[in-house]
């Protein structure tokens, strides 16, 4: 039950950042295995988002367990890069991609 609300918190971050971008027609793939969660966002965007890449790189940062929690606890009372920052401290990998006019996002978490 802990990791379904995990998966929550780290959706509800990662569509919080397309709205914020303008990015529209999101979907959302939510995967949950015994081996990780995965978290796929795709949405809509005419222009390349111009702070993807630190993004990215901020939800790269090694994953800390031992306060995950806390963190967890601190994602939706911030914007931007703060938020993004907690949620590499809860994700071990973040990729992303471009597909024509689609931004497809993926976040995995190992269980």
């Amino acid at each position: 039950m802990r990791e379904l609300l995990k998966a929550r918190h780290i959706a509800d971050e990662l569509i919080g950042y397309f709205l914020r971008h303008g990015i529209c027609d999101i979907k959302l793939q939510l995967k949950l295995c015994e081996i990780d969660t995965r978290v796929i966002v795709e949405g809509v965007c005419l222009e390349k988002v111009k702070d993807l890449d630190k993004a990215v790189r901020l939800m790269n940062l090694e994953r800390r367990p031992e306060i995950e929690e806390e963190y967890e606890n601190l994602l939706g009372s911030s914007i931007g890069d703060n938020a993004l920052g907690l949620l590499g401290s809860m994700v071990d990998k973040a990729t992303y991609r471009y597909e024509g006019n689609k931004l497809i996002l993926e976040v995995v978490r190992y269980n």
